[in-house]
């Protein structure tokens, strides 16, 4: 009798992913399982960008599988400028997406003109006014900063010239030292203590088109004025000195890399080039899209936890003016013009 020949047995694998839709996010799990597709599992971020036209957020390792978060529709997470409110200390840019400056201190802001990096910086300002923090504000190009000068509260504390800038600087970073003094005797040699355990007032400094001041400086003053914000930046954390700086391009020549580091909070408005991004977020595997100029007020940002993620400024609505705005936080009213307007002295 014949026998039938018996087919091999033939075993195919099939990994088992999984897919969870959460509000506006997706979260997908690969296995790690030690076969062969394992190695294609951990290196999936710009596929899956593609693939579902979503902002990979977050890659971790869980047991047995690897984990990413993407996120779609990013605009719909955006926040109203008026909603800005601190959330334990932190302050809530979007939907899920803190800024915990206690924590991770000073922003910088880039971006070209036009890409609503001034409309960013103004709404950080709106937001640390909102919780009573001291303000100084520097505009070496006279531009939309210095009319917060007609703001009672801010006359004197907006400086515009390369004279007034330095000198404020300096100033601040006195005023810091002088704090760094009084933190001492108060906390009695105890660790872990930071302003608020003493109920002292923020204070920020903020200092758009940075570079502006710095190409017009000699090369001693302009070491001068990088070794006062490098002391503020370094030191300023726990004694509640917070920087808020904007540029158009982060350029070595004028920020360190060591330097640009130590911002918790790193936004890139607009778009830029491969070179801009990785001035703006040192070297990364991030897949940068081009959201185009219609598309206004997004851009890419690092909050100082997690990844490098789209981001969406808040909303400023029609008709929302800063100057009267900020006023009204003061419980005042602006003056008409810059006509007799104090200024800071030069």
């Amino acid at each position: 009798m014949k026998r039938n020949n018996r087919s091999k047995e033939k075993i195919v694998y099939f990994p088992k992913v999984y897919y969870q839709r959460k509000g506006g996010y997706l979260i997908l799990r690969f296995p790690t399982d030690l076969q062969k597709f394992q190695d294609k599992f951990t290196k999936m971020r710009e596929d899956l960008e593609k693939a579902f036209y979503a902002d990979c957020i977050s890659m971790k390792y869980e047991k047995r599988f690897v984990v990413y978060t993407l996120i779609y529709d990013v605009a719909r997470t955006r926040k109203i400028v008026t909603e800005l409110e601190p959330k334990r200390h932190r302050l809530k840019l979007m939907k899920d997406v803190y800024w915990d400056f206690n924590k991770v201190p000073h922003a910088l802001i880039s971006g070209d003109t036009g890409s609503g990096k001034t409309y960013l910086i103004e709404s950080l300002m709106y937001f640390f006014i909102k919780i009573k923090a001291e303000i100084k504000v520097c505009d070496p190009k006279m531009s939309d900063l210095v009319f917060l000068e007609v703001i009672p509260s801010l006359n004197g504390k907006v400086y515009a010239t390369s004279g007034q800038i330095c000198m404020c600087v300096r100033q601040f970073h006195e005023g810091m030292k002088q704090r760094q003094q009084e933190f001492m005797k108060l906390s009695y040699g105890k660790t872990g203590n930071t302003y608020l355990d003493f109920e002292m007032q923020p204070q920020v400094l903020v200092f758009d088109e940075y570079v502006a001041l710095l190409s017009s400086l000699d090369k001693d003053t302009e070491k001068e004025l990088l070794g006062h914000l490098r002391q503020i930046i370094l030191l300023g954390r726990q004694l509640g000195y917070f920087v808020i700086l904007g540029m158009q391009r982060p350029d070595a020549q004028y920020l360190p890399g060591d330097l640009r580091d130590q911002f918790g909070l790193r936004v890139a408005m607009g778009s830029m080039s491969p070179v801009g991004y990785r001035m703006m977020f040192g070297e990364n595997d991030k897949v940068f899209k081009d959201y185009g100029k219609e598309s206004k007020g997004w851009g890419y940002a690092k909050t100082g936890v997690g990844d490098i993620q789209t981001f969406y400024a808040p909303f400023v609505e029609r008709g929302f003016n800063f100057v009267d705005e900020i006023a009204k936080l003061f419980d005042e009213k602006p003056a008409t013009s810059m006509d007799g307007v104090r200024q800071a002295e030069p």
